[in-house]
């Protein structure tokens, strides 16, 4: 599975489409600059030929995965509007031999403050081999 391309209508995220490296003296470093990830092989690539644009992606390495611990990355954007509706959205590629489960899109409050808006897109939905778009969009309340 790639991502590509992660961004939100109504506020801009930071180096979206992960083009800048975490660590500027490595530009070929795993982790994209203001994005935060957690568990394995969820990684920054600039030297993959199949990104949907740009240069860069993000990829789970399915293949190195053996275990149902998750992996993921995502951003904390300090200045939404309550009431503004917010779209969080990926270009995908699954693989044809992807062996993960779903991906979950999320659009969540700081602080605890709750779920805005959460989506399973499962695999089996989503045709291998070719990149898809997908999307949730949410409102916070507050």
């Amino acid at each position: 599975m790639v991502l590509s391309s992660i961004s939100s209508s109504a506020q801009q995220l930071e180096n979206p489409s992960f083009e800048e490296s975490k660590d500027k003296k490595k530009p070929h470093y795993e982790e994209a600059a203001d994005w935060g990830r957690w568990g394995a092989y969820i990684n920054r690539h600039d030297d993959w030929d199949t990104p949907h644009n740009g240069k860069c992606m993000l990829a789970y390495h399915h293949w190195l995965i053996s275990d149902n611990a998750t992996s993921g990355v995502y951003q904390d954007v300090e200045k939404s509007e309550a009431g503004a509706t917010y779209e969080f959205s990926v270009q995908v590629f699954v693989d044809k031999d992807a062996n993960a489960d779903h991906l979950e899109l999320r659009i969540e409050k700081l602080w605890g403050n709750g779920v805005v808006a959460e989506k399973k897109f499962y695999f089996g939905s989503i045709k291998p081999g070719s990149w898809e778009r997908l999307s949730i969009r949410g409102t916070p309340e507050e």
